[in-house]
């Protein structure tokens, strides 16, 4: 009985100093699998995190701007009015919050053979503590598509970082611009437009769901006769002479439709100025206007108001019938809702074709497509 027990014990024991042996052999693997990992990892170039960036440099076209870190939000330290565009500059620190390398060459060759003597960008960046760096960007690696770098002017050590983690800079310093918002247009919900070109109007109006020329309207006179004067004596009328703005060829439905169409979904095509103060400078003066009456409602909104708009007319000509016997107009003096106004100021035609725009009583100045303007001087 006692050598049972004695060979149960040391069979035990087996079991045991094997168990051991099997999770003392399953740490040294994982240690040696995370120590190995942790050779692989890349190396941070630049440890940072987000927040700690208050300030940073680069170059915009042939200038070195700097955009500085307030309590209430980011600025461009040559001009505190500038609009900035926070979420851009936040983008571009993220990406070297931290950075990474993929390779790192110690001893490197003279930093001309990366690129680096004339690099395509140079990013300082300025930390809460006090601390600057200072990374610069060169040529583009052909066989892997990554860049060369080099941090805080240490020639000797060149990396290559993933082309992922340097933002292509623009040329342009409005990229970094918030701009003012056009509404949102749709033949739906503009009531009314009204295109001023020197002495020439054109005006077209929405009536019944269907745009008019009103200028062309009130061109021709309605035909008039007098029974009390011999027929011999009564004048023919002649029509009268188009107001300037108001074409002598009629313009057909659909190319009125066409024209307000072209207005759907306006949006400026650049951002030239955030604070014009001489109207001269880019051309302006009060007679050159696009003048856009329309309804904040949402399209579906905008035409359940005209149906509904249409349907009431209907309804009270149908009362006044049969209250008095009449007929009464009641479409065109049916009082409208107020519109809201969006008008834009023409300017000069830059050298690449586009209009200056400004909107009334705006100091920002844009671009806008010159088939757009053009579309309508044409049609006067």
């Amino acid at each position: 009985m006692n050598k049972k027990i004695i060979r149960l014990a040391a069979g035990i024991g087996v079991m045991l100093l094997l168990f051991g042996v099997w999770f003392g052999l399953r740490k040294i693997n994982e240690d040696s699998a995370k120590k190995q990992e942790a050779e692989d990892a890349p190396e941070a170039v630049l440890n940072l995190a987000d927040e700690e960036v208050t300030a940073i440099s680069f170059q915009v076209g042939d200038e070195e701007k700097t955009f500085l870190k307030k309590e209430d939000g980011w600025e461009l330290e040559s001009d505190q009015t500038f609009p900035v565009n926070e979420s851009r500059i936040e983008e571009l620190i993220s990406a070297f919050c931290p950075l990474s390398e993929v390779r790192t060459m110690e001893d490197a060759l003279s930093i001309d053979n990366y690129g680096l003597d004339q690099p395509k960008n140079v990013f300082t960046l300025k930390t809460s503590d006090g601390t600057e760096h200072i990374l610069t960007i060169g040529e583009e690696n052909e066989g892997t598509g990554d860049q060369y770098a080099m941090l805080d002017q240490k020639e000797k050590t060149v990396y290559t970082i993933a082309s992922s983690s340097v933002l292509e800079v623009s040329e342009d310093l409005y990229d970094y611009a918030l701009s003012e918002e056009l509404p949102s247009l749709s033949s739906a919900n503009m009531r009314k437009v009204i295109v001023q070109n020197g002495a020439d109007t054109l005006t077209l109006e929405k009536k019944d769901g269907e745009w008019i020329n009103s200028d062309a309207e009130e061109a021709v006179p309605e035909e008039k006769t007098d029974d009390l004067q011999p027929e011999e004596e009564q004048e023919e009328l002649q029509p009268a002479e188009a107001p300037k703005g108001g074409s002598d060829d009629e313009i057909s439905a659909d190319d009125l439709e066409n024209l307000v169409e072209g207005l759907e979904n306006l949006s400026y095509t650049g951002y030239v100025d955030h604070n014009c103060t001489e109207d001269s400078k880019y051309g302006f003066d009060e007679s050159r206007k696009l003048t856009i009456f329309y309804s904040e409602e949402s399209s579906a909104e905008a035409e359940e108001l005209v149906t509904e708009t249409e349907e009431g007319a209907e309804a009270e000509e149908t009362v006044n019938k049969e209250e008095t016997g009449t007929e009464k107009e009641t479409g065109d003096e049916k009082e409208d809702t107020p519109a809201d106004t969006l008008e834009l100021l023409i300017g000069d035609q830059t050298s690449e074709g586009e209009y200056y725009v400004r909107q009334a009583g705006s100091g920002e100045v844009h671009l806008l497509s010159a088939e757009i303007w053009e579309k309508f001087t044409a049609a006067m």
